[in-house]
């Protein structure tokens, strides 16, 4: 009786006009792939543009993107918003250069077209082209990265890189990055008396910004008059004393100048700081354990920052690693191995684990 029902079943299926799911989507997928060229065809070039948009924006589709983009350009090999799409795709930044270099010459008025271009040449190290375009840019531009670009490509040619500071300051009003890239190259062009008249200005009209009191401590320290430098330094820290900035400024002050006790106290407190990413912490451990004579001499120091990160970031191998490693460099065996084990209770350890503590 189950047999004759599920017969039944079956051929009431067929008559009904039933197809198995799987040849249903290859009809449905060779109808649309139709549907697709023949709509293509028929709306041209702007059609492709917008299956070209909508692939790689919305569907997230490099490929169709890809495809429908090089269509549109077998219709007309200088449609600029193809090439600049293309330019956006591709992985090559050769290639990129190549299809944004297009896409501008086929429209030089656009905006658009001249920023990606400049950009995909920078990530080609092609400078002097980029500087080029970048001065151009600036004289239509309103977006203030344009001019940070622009000053830092000029690289050592401060005189024209203060002109396009003056231009940004006038368009954008006194940013504090330019203000200080202001002060940067007067002191590269030997204005320094120009230099700390504008940064004892900028401290006077608002001295609760720590970044100014720095910008004049660069302006003393420059001039070697090392004395002042370390007050203006040290009231960027009190003016600011959370941020970390002002202590990093301070510190490395105090290394240049050989000062390591105080050197190493303000890290300690740089790596106490919330503000501070882990990984630049590890980074900046990575660096302090490199002079192996500021480390014997403070060692308590090197103990009180490595301990503590392990403290603030329990769950972290790489953290437990570093400590374990300064263990052992202190003659702390039994603490180190204690760590190590722990590293093998933990998922995925690795061989390497296994033979370090064996």
């Amino acid at each position: 009786a189950l047999k004759r029902f599920l017969a039944i079943v079956m051929v009431a299926l067929f008559c009904c006009g039933f197809v198995p799911q799987q040849k249903a989507s290859r009809k449905e997928e060779t109808s649309q792939k139709a549907s697709r060229q023949e709509e293509a065809s028929q709306k041209g070039i702007s059609f492709l543009q917008t299956d070209a948009i909508k692939s790689l924006f919305i569907n997230r589709d490099t490929l169709r993107a890809t495809a429908s983009a090089n269509q549109a350009l077998h219709l007309d090999p200088n449609y600029a918003p193809a090439l600049h799409l293309l330019a956006r795709i591709v992985k090559s930044d050769s290639a990129a250069v190549q299809y944004a270099k297009r896409a501008y010459l086929s429209d030089t008025t656009n905006h658009h077209y001249l920023k990606t271009y400049s950009r995909k040449l920078i990530s080609n190290n092609d400078y002097v082209e980029a500087t080029a375009l970048f001065k151009e840019m600036v004289k239509r531009s309103s977006d203030p990265e344009d001019f940070y670009i622009l000053t830092i490509l000029l690289g050592g040619r401060a005189s024209e890189a203060i002109a396009v500071v003056d231009t940004a300051l006038v368009r954008f009003g006194p940013s504090p990055w330019f203000v200080n890239q202001r002060l940067k190259l007067l002191l590269m062009l030997g204005r320094t008396q120009e230099a700390e008249k504008e940064a004892k200005k900028a401290v006077a009209e608002a001295p609760y910004l720590a970044d100014n009191h720095i910008a004049l401590a660069k302006v003393y320290e420059s001039t070697k008059r090392d004395s002042l430098a370390l007050q203006a330094y040290s009231q960027a820290v009190l003016v600011d004393t959370v941020a970390v900035e002002p202590k990093y400024e301070l510190a490395h002050f105090c290394k240049r100048k050989g000062q390591m006790t105080l050197y190493i106290l303000l890290m300690q407190s740089v790596f106490e700081s919330k503000e501070v990413s882990l990984d630049d912490k590890i980074e900046t451990w990575g660096s302090l354990i490199q002079d192996r004579k500021s480390y014997a001499q403070h060692i308590k120091n090197y103990d009180a920052i490595i301990s503590g990160l392990h403290r603030d970031y329990p769950e972290s191998r790489l953290v437990r690693k570093l400590y374990a490693e300064h263990l052992l460099r202190i003659d702390k065996r039994e603490e180190a191995l204690a760590l190590y084990k722990q590293l093998l209770n933990q998922k995925s350890p690795s061989a390497e684990d296994f033979l370090t503590v064996i």
